[in-house]
């Protein structure tokens, strides 16, 4: 039975290796002879678990070590605010305290901005919605006219809508902005840019790129340490090693697909995943034969 099955596996893998891979041929992808990728293989690094930082929880401005979570505890966020305790304070906070900007972090203005982004997001939401859909309706237009050099998209009702948008969202932008924040503390850079205060934040993002990478990339922090009277748990240091890798370069392989909501999208779209021989050969020869680790974006 078992010679049967491994029999079968060969036929199998062997079939694999004869389907394209689509966008891509198969030797993009590493290793494709078959009796050149290992049938096991394990990584001798083994990623690290850590936090993903939201953006809806102000990235590594987030207290983890408070109960209350400090900047995102309702009303009463400001009232653990300062320099007390510093044992308690958000990674980016401990950031700010070691290197001396701890008094340049304006928590009342920051406050301020961000009670008037929320006021103003659903507005702003519903806003970002219709540009999606403008401007996926906008590039299906201009290539419906490629080479029409009479063709303005800018003159269309789709067009002059988005543009009317951009003028809406600019407009808006500003109201927040007449309050004035000098970012020059990584808590402020945090809460702005990385954070909730600023529109058309969703549930999902965060730091979730810059973790896998570092998890990936960096050897583990484990232990607990204190410098110069500041104390950084393993949680502090691991949201240092994710932002430094926030903007880390990578090779991407298959592509995502963002509309497929009706037939009429479905069957218009230029699919260009990766397939199962493809997959196959990544993971043998990365794992197998290279022991780099990566990541799977499975959405």
């Amino acid at each position: 039975m078992k010679s049967a099955i491994k029999a079968f596996m060969t036929v199998l893998l062997v079939a694999c290796f004869i389907l394209p891979a689509h966008a891509r041929d198969n030797d993009d992808y590493g290793e494709t002879r078959i009796n050149s990728l290992p049938l096991q293989g394990a990584l001798s690094k083994t990623p690290w678990v850590g936090s993903w930082w939201a953006y809806t929880k102000n990235g590594s401005g987030l207290r983890i070590h408070e109960s209350s979570s400090g900047f995102n505890s309702g009303d009463n966020i400001w009232a653990a605010r300062g320099f007390d305790n510093i044992q308690l304070l958000s990674p980016a906070e401990k950031y700010d305290h070691f290197v001396g900007r701890s008094g340049n972090i304006e928590y009342d203005n920051l406050l301020e901005r961000k009670k008037k982004y929320e006021e103003l997001n659903s507005d702003v939401k519903s806003l970002i919605n219709e540009l999606k859909t403008l401007v996926r309706n906008l590039n299906k237009a201009i290539k419906e006219h490629d080479g029409d050099n009479s063709f303005d998209w800018r003159e269309t009702e789709d067009g002059k809508r988005y543009l009317e948008i951009q003028d809406e969202m600019e407009e808006k932008e500003a109201i927040p902005g007449e309050i004035s924040v000098d970012v020059d503390s990584a808590f402020e850079y945090e809460v702005l840019h990385h954070g909730s205060a600023q529109f058309g934040v969703e549930g999902w993002f965060g730091h979730c790129n810059a973790w896998a990478a570092a998890a990936i990339t960096d050897p583990e922090p484990r232990y607990d340490t204190t410098v110069d009277d500041i104390p950084f748990t393993v949680g502090d240091v691991k949201a240092y090693l994710t932002e430094l890798s926030m903007e880390i370069h990578s090779s991407f392989y298959g592509s995502r697909n963002n509309y497929h909501n009706d037939e009429a999208s479905r069957e218009e779209l230029d699919f260009r995943d990766i397939t199962a021989s493809a997959f196959h050969i990544l993971f043998g020869d990365m794992v197998g034969n290279r022991d780099q680790g990566f990541v799977i974006d499975r959405h």
